[in-house]
């Protein structure tokens, strides 16, 4: 939703320089932030984003790998620096509670592809 909103915002495709709003929800009864992002790759397989502090930044990575006809791979990389590596540090716990749910649903959603 939040890319779809980008894109919109964007007048039409995205491209590296972009920037856009993401919603990050820290945990279950926090309302959700928004987060300045620029879009710093976008490809066929792979996109890349991420923002930053005066000597910190964020980076988030996707990129999908087709292994097959009917399977692929799909890998998510995330580091930060320096005072947003702290922060990301402290939320963690509830990240990889995310991922796992992320990763479970994409599992059940393709299990019978």
């Amino acid at each position: 939703l939040t890319i779809q909103t980008a894109e919109a915002l964007a007048s039409g495709k995205l491209k590296p320089g972009d920037r856009f709003t993401m919603m990050i929800k820290p945990a279950s009864f926090h309302p959700p932030l928004p987060v300045p992002c620029e879009l710093y790759e976008i490809g066929q397989s792979r996109i890349v984003w991420g923002g930053g502090l005066p000597g910190s930044r964020i980076r988030h990575s996707f990129e999908v790998e087709s292994l097959s006809p009917k399977r692929s791979r799909v890998r998510q990389l995330e580091y930060a620096t320096n005072l947003l590596a702290v922060l990301a540090l402290i939320a963690e716990p509830g990240i990889r509670k995310h991922d796992l749910r992320w990763q479970n649903a994409l599992r059940d959603r393709f299990a019978n592809s």
